[in-house]
């Protein structure tokens, strides 16, 4: 049903003459000391308005792992350009936040729990490890100091190797429970360094952050007094509002946690350590998981310099999360889906859910109407009435291969086939539709949606 609409949509194209409207307001005398702005916005004000909450909320919200250590670029031409390569991947990650920002909400919940764990664990041997430690740790910030070039073995699942991968150099950049597994192994001793000295190397976007809160604060105001003053608000400004929502959500999630950091921490390897293929072995275990396991870039890194940086898609709560053995059980011991499933329930349904503000809103055609009410009830519901067959699909692919699967693959099959077609695709058409319907809708407001309120005077950037 839902693709009969969407082919609809796409099939239906109205012979319209396009028409365009500039204002023209009157010049005031001379003499005249205060101009007030005028009371009506145009198409491309509500255009750059919302682009820029958008882009600024999925900016600011990127707290992204420490990156590999470089060295300096001699001529400043070549630092400037080093410095706008170092952006693609902030770029990157922001743009994968505009499509899936329901991710970074589940990232931001299991970082937090796994910055719970570090610190209940590390207090028998760090009285002042605190949650900043926790955070860093996970983000690369801590390295060994070691040399060696060991094997790796293939019995170790494939997140394992990934992690020994990262280990076969003199600099190990370890996450906090690797950490702790390291203390307790006697290879190193309890990294002394404050939390303030810590917070000090927050590089955090501050005006940034305040510019993001600002204009997010202005799109909440205006579409409160455009609701009360009867007024219509645009199907961009709702989307805007639902991507505020996830960043703030994400944001919280996240507080305490660093941002753009890019120093390291050495920790010198005790003379009597275990054997280091033995070490490797273990910390790969204690090692954080991924989603993407296959066909994974290589590292870029200078090995002389610094660590191989920990991956920014590395779900290392999994590991962390002391869940009792039959929660472990139930979640075939895929305990990082966890986390990850309660961001996709949570920012997918309030995602979806505040879409349906717009229900009643004006659309180009009744069916563009009928598809969006669709969209935003499926991306609301999905993701609940998923939760029954994502845990049999865990269950019948444990995290450790070497387990007895408990189902046959034929319905391994099936299952993958059920997901897919019953709520991955069906998802995922909702959000296209989305996604194109509020650019297109833009351009068939009613003439009330251009009446400016007192609201538009609110400091903003736009």
């Amino acid at each position: 049903m839902f693709c009969q609409f969407s082919l609809a949509y796409f099939l239906l194209i109205e012979d319209i003459q396009a028409s365009t409207f500039k204002p023209h307001c009157t010049l005031p005398p001379s003499g005249t000391n205060y101009v007030s702005g005028p009371n009506t916005r145009g198409t491309l004000t509500i255009l750059w308005n919302c682009l820029s909450i958008i882009v600024l909320c999925t900016w600011s919200i990127q707290r992204l792992n420490v990156p590999a250590i470089r060295a300096p670029e001699e001529h400043t031409v070549k630092e400037m350009w080093q410095t706008v390569l170092d952006l693609r991947k902030k770029i990157k990650w922001m743009a994968f936040t505009v499509l899936f920002p329901e991710y970074l909400v589940g990232r931001a919940f299991g970082e937090r729990l796994g910055m719970k764990v570090s610190v209940d664990d590390m207090l028998e041997y760090n009285a002042s490890w605190e949650n900043v430690h926790a955070y860093m740790a996970n983000m690369g910030h801590f390295v060994l100091d070691t040399e060696g070039d060991l094997g790796i073995r293939d019995s170790l699942t494939k997140s394992d190797r990934i992690n020994s991968a990262r280990l076969q150099y003199r600099y190990w950049a370890l996450t906090a429970s690797q950490l702790w597994r390291a203390i307790q192994l006697g290879i190193i001793d309890p990294p002394e360094v404050s939390a303030s000295h810590l917070k000090k190397l927050d590089n955090g976007e501050a005006f940034i952050k305040a510019l993001a809160l600002i204009q997010v604060s202005y799109l909440i105001i205006q579409l409160v007094v455009r609701k009360v003053a009867h007024l219509p608000s645009t199907q961009l400004e709702i989307e805007t509002l639902a991507y505020s929502a996830s960043s703030i959500l994400t944001y919280l999630l996240s507080w305490n946690r660093p941002q753009g950091i890019e120093t390291v921490h050495l920790i010198p390897v005790k003379q009597n350590a275990r054997d280091r293929k033995f070490v490797v072995e273990t910390l790969a275990k204690d090692g954080p998981m991924y989603l993407w396991l296959d066909h994974r870039p290589e590292d870029t890194f200078d090995e002389n310099l610094g660590p191989a940086p920990i991956p920014n898609d590395a779900t290392y709560f999994g590991a962390e999360l002391n869940l009792p053995e039959s929660v472990y059980k139930a979640l075939a011991w895929n305990s990082e889906i966890a986390t990850l499933a309660f961001g996709v329930i949570v920012g997918g349904t309030l995602f979806g859910g505040l879409h349906c503000l717009a229900w009643d809103f004006s659309f180009p055609t009744h069916w563009e109407a009928l598809t969006w009410r669709i969209s935003s009830i499926m991306i609301s519901a999905l993701p609940p009435l998923s939760i029954v067959p994502v845990s049999f699909w865990i269950r019948s692919n444990p995290w450790n291969l070497q387990r007895e699967r408990k189902v046959s693959p034929t319905t391994r099959i099936i299952l993958k086939l059920v997901l897919l077609m019953v709520f991955i695709v069906p998802y995922f058409l909702a959000r296209l539709f989305l996604i194109v319907e509020i650019f297109r809708s833009l351009f068939f407001l009613p003439p009330e949606a251009f009446i400016d309120t007192w609201s538009g005077s609110f400091p903003h950037w736009g």
